[in-house]
């Protein structure tokens, strides 16, 4: 269900909101082990 939900709000040309909560647990929490960089606009994870 959250894939689906993360692939409804991504499939648009316009920018989109995901719920924290959703960012938390795709993140895992903002693990730190799955940063891919960082820069001007923030950290970018995996």
């Amino acid at each position: 269900m959250e894939a689906k939900l993360l692939e409804q709000r991504t499939s648009g040309s316009e920018p989109s909101k995901l719920p924290y909560q959703l960012i938390r647990k795709i993140t895992n929490d903002f693990d730190k082990g799955r940063i891919l960089g960082s820069g001007g606009f923030g950290t970018v994870y995996k």
